[in-house]
């Protein structure tokens, strides 16, 4: 009786425990193909944009032309996001989205992926579980973009040095979101108004 109690939870713990690694390998297995471009020059263009221009910061990125756009940049923390939806209230509806771009300091200067880890590390918001790291030129700069993993969802970020001593955040959707693409074809389109001149 004892020997058929064992075989039947061994049984169970196999079945289950394959499961679980079988789901977990998948899941990691899919974030890790969550950016299969090698650059943003096979990236469509947004059709029907307009551009919105930071003099604050000297850059510029187009958006879809009906989306909305909201600024504090003559606030401590510089902040602009653009939204699918006009928003009335804080949440988000699931169907549309906000991306947003921060401004943050790289006092020391550091490289962009060393900035990136120093920042996962002393930022609490930012020390949420990483699922896939790309390096990718964006702007003609260095730049990385990590699947990050907050609240079950995977959220693309980018990271994009803007001058020696700052550098850009751009949050986007979740990866199976349907404006996750749009993401892609605004960070192809920023430009960082320094290099120009």
């Amino acid at each position: 009786m004892k020997k058929n109690i064992v075989y039947i939870i061994t049984i169970v713990f196999l079945i289950t425990g394959g499961w679980i690694i079988k789901n977990v390998v998948s899941e990691n297995s899919d974030v890790a193909q969550d950016f299969p471009l090698e650059s943003l020059n096979d990236v469509e263009k947004i059709e029907n944009s307009k551009t919105y221009t930071s003099t604050t910061f000297g850059f510029d990125i187009q958006y879809p032309e009906n989306w909305v756009v909201s600024s504090n940049e003559k606030e401590i923390g510089y902040n602009v996001s653009f939204s699918s939806i006009s928003l009335t209230e804080p949440r988000i509806p699931s169907n549309e989205t906000k991306i947003e771009i921060m401004i943050l300091d790289n006092n020391e200067e550091d490289d962009i992926g060393v900035w990136v880890e120093k920042f996962h590390t002393a930022d609490q918001f930012a020390n949420t579980p990483v699922g896939a790291v790309k390096s990718i030129i964006i702007a003609n700069k260095d730049s990385i973009l990590e699947i990050i993993n907050t609240a079950g969802n995977n959220y693309v970020v980018g990271y994009i040095p803007v001058t020696n001593n700052k550098v850009m955040m751009v949050t986007g959707p979740s990866v199976n979101h349907r404006y996750y693409k749009t993401y892609f074809q605004m960070l192809k389109t920023l430009r960082l108004n320094f290099e120009r001149s």
